[in-house]
């Protein structure tokens, strides 16, 4: 059973796609866990998915996430 654990590991491993999540330094720690999550699977921008799942859920939510993600865009601009 070791054996069998240890090789379905390595196999895992070597095949391994794994992507990269672009989430910016000021979302809160539950913000940034749901982008790391969202955006390392590969499927989605978490900065364009979270005000809108969010808008009519919870509106200070999409709210402070789109703050995080202009600001974080005006200070690549400078």
């Amino acid at each position: 059973m070791k054996l069998l654990s240890i090789t379905l590991f390595a196999v895992l491993l070597s095949t391994s796609t794994t992507s990269f999540a672009s989430c910016p330094s000021g979302l809160t720690a539950d913000d940034m866990y749901e982008c790391i999550m969202m955006e390392g699977s590969g499927d989605l921008d978490y900065g364009k998915w979270a005000p809108e799942f969010y808008k009519n859920v919870d509106p200070e939510k999409a709210a402070s996430v789109r703050a995080v993600y202009e600001a974080e865009t005006k200070e690549i601009e400078k």
